[in-house]
C-alpha cells in the first residue's frame, strides 16, 4: 500500500511540475485528478491494476472534456492566420533603391518598412520610385514584380 501511494504521489508531483514548466500549454494537467483518485484507491487497498485503470479513465475523460469545452479556443489558436510576413505578400511596395538581380542589389518600402528586394525574373529591373507588387519572400528579401 505504501509503495502504491508513493507511486501516485510521484505521478502527481511530476504532472504538476511538468505543467508548471510548460506554463499555459496544458501538457500534463489531465493526469493530476487521476493520481489523486489513485492515491485514495491505494488507501482503500484497491488492487493496483484497478487504480491504473481508473487513473487512465479519468485522464482520458479530462482530455475529452477539456477538448470539447475549449475546442473553439484551441482551433482559434491553431487556425491558419497570416503572419506578419505572409501579410506582406500581395502588398504594393515602392522601390527605394534600384532593383537589379544581376548586380544583387535593390530595396523597396512596404507598410512603412524597408526590405531588400529582387525581381521575379533575372532580366527585369526596377528604378527608384517604381511601384511593384510583392509576390514572395525568400529569406530576408522580397520578390517583386511590376504592378499591372
Amino acid at each position: 500500500m505504501y509503495l502504491e501511494i508513493m507511486t501516485w504521489a510521484i505521478i502527481l508531483v511530476m504532472a504538476l511540475a511538468t505543467e508548471a514548466i510548460t506554463a499555459g500549454a496544458l501538457v500534463s494537467i489531465w493526469f493530476v485528478p487521476g493520481a489523486i483518485v489513485g492515491m485514495l484507491l491505494a488507501l482503500l487497498e484497491v488492487p493496483f491494476w484497478i487504480q491504473v485503470a481508473v487513473w487512465l479513465a479519468i485522464a482520458i475523460a479530462c482530455i475529452t472534456v477539456t477538448h470539447t469545452v475549449f475546442k473553439d479556443k484551441i482551433n482559434a489558436r491553431t487556425s491558419k492566420n497570416k503572419t506578419n510576413l505572409e501579410a506582406i505578400i500581395g502588398e504594393t511596395a515602392t522601390v527605394t533603391e534600384g532593383v537589379d538581380n544581376v548586380c544583387g542589389r535593390g530595396a523597396v518600402k512596404v507598410k512603412g518598412m524597408e526590405w531588400s528586394a529582387r525581381s521575379v525574373s533575372e532580366e527585369e529591373t526596377f528604378s527608384v520610385g517604381d511601384v511593384v507588387t510583392v509576390v514572395a519572400i525568400e529569406g530576408v528579401k522580397l520578390i517583386c514584380k511590376k504592378r499591372t
